[in-house]
């Protein structure tokens, strides 16, 4: 799955939980399952944990199209400030995000 070709919800702490985008949260947390980001402690994981719970700075990868990194970002931050779904699948689900958006050798933090 591209993200970049997903067309990310524009949501609130609140209607993440509505039906159509449980569908598309759903869908991501698939693909993070897929490519190993739920029940592991990946680097993506690591540094979602930074920059959320540490005020780490998230650096964007070039070349990156400026609205795939405003629609993902925002629907990241929002998810995290839901109360729905489980913190782990969401933590998976911006892990997944992050894999996307973030430049790692940017980053400065223990692994």
């Amino acid at each position: 799955m591209n993200l970049q070709e997903l067309n990310f919800p524009t949501v609130n702490r609140f209607s993440v939980s509505k039906p159509a985008n449980v569908q598309f949260f759903n869908k991501l947390l698939e693909e993070a399952e897929e490519r190993g980001f739920a029940n592991s402690e990946t680097y993506y994981r690591k540094l979602f944990k930074h920059i959320f719970f540490a005020g780490g700075t998230l650096y964007f990868k070039e070349g990156i199209p400026e609205h795939f990194k405003q629609t993902a970002y925002s629907y990241m931050i929002e998810l995290m400030h839901s109360p729905f779904p489980k913190y782990s699948e969401k933590e998976a689900v911006c892990a997944l995000i992050l894999s996307e958006l973030a430049q790692p050798d940017k980053v400065n933090f223990q692994v």
